[in-house]
């Protein structure tokens, strides 16, 4: 495993009545994630959290929300 980006390990958090519970997961650069999951999953919690702890790196996020109303976007916008 090369250079590490960002390192989540074991995170629990809980933020407006949604949580995340154990998330581990590392970022290497040179690389383009994707995150993807059913409704309910954690993505919004999962990047809120991820914006709202930038400690040392910066984030670039792109909403790609192909429903009716765009929720994460707004969401993402208000910072949670």
């Amino acid at each position: 495993m090369g250079e590490c980006l960002l390192k989540f390990d074991h995170v629990t958090t809980i933020a407006k009545g949604f949580c995340l519970k154990d998330v581990s997961f590392e970022m290497e650069p040179g690389y383009i994630y994707g995150l993807a999951g059913p409704n309910g999953a954690g993505k919004t919690t999962l990047m809120n959290h991820i914006l709202a702890n930038q400690q040392g790196y910066k984030v670039a996020v792109i909403v790609n929300d192909i429903g009716e109303v765009n929720i994460d976007a707004k969401l993402i916008a208000e910072g949670g």
